[in-house]
């Protein structure tokens, strides 16, 4: 990682355009990538996680699915995957709450979790949550202090052998992650 961090500093990275591998086969453009982190710093602080040290916590790379997750404890409490024509989000729900959505909104149920309450993880393409974000991010929030709860006494996440420092540290640095995004992994 010091190798990484030394190169970092001597680029512009105004100038460039084109992320690195995986962000430009996750995200495709870095809105998305920064938007995406921002999300997950923004769930490690309602999860009271400070630091990617915290080993309650896994930011993983998956080659096999091109997708990002944090994961907290046993649970995926957030995954980003590059779909065909745009990236998409991967979030658990209560099933109770999804029956709230508005028929119309598309979504697709990848895992049913066997808890009680039911959770499903439910994933979303980004049009879907520009269009609806609000009414699924509440449901998302929902849970996720659902989950916290059932998660209270979790002192390490079984991911954790396959945390990525570089993601993690992304996740809590944002000059870190700018630098990232274009250095790639």
């Amino acid at each position: 990682m010091e190798k990484m961090e030394s190169s970092l500093a001597t680029k512009d990275w105004n100038k460039q355009e084109k992320l690195g591998h995986p962000f430009h086969e996750v995200f495709h453009h870095v809105e998305v990538a920064e938007w995406a982190f921002e999300c997950m710093k923004d769930l490690s602080d309602k999860l009271q996680v400070y630091s990617e040290e915290d080993e309650r916590i896994a930011i993983t790379y998956r080659k096999d699915k091109k997708g990002i997750h944090y994961q907290f404890g046993n649970w995926l409490l957030l995954g980003f995957y590059g779909g065909k024509d745009q990236p998409v989000a991967r979030i658990p729900i209560m099933v109770e709450k999804l029956k709230s959505l508005d028929s119309e909104v598309e979504y697709k149920v990848e895992y049913e979790f066997k808890t009680d309450p039911k959770v499903v993880s439910v994933s979303f393409s980004l049009a879907t949550l520009e269009q609806v974000g609000d009414e699924i991010l509440s449901l998302y929030d929902q849970t996720i202090d659902a989950i916290s709860q059932m998660l209270s006494n979790c002192k390490k996440s079984t991911h954790r052998h396959k945390h990525n420092e570089s993601l993690g540290k992304a996740v809590f640095d944002p000059t870190y992650r700018k630098q990232l995004f274009y250095l790639g992994l």
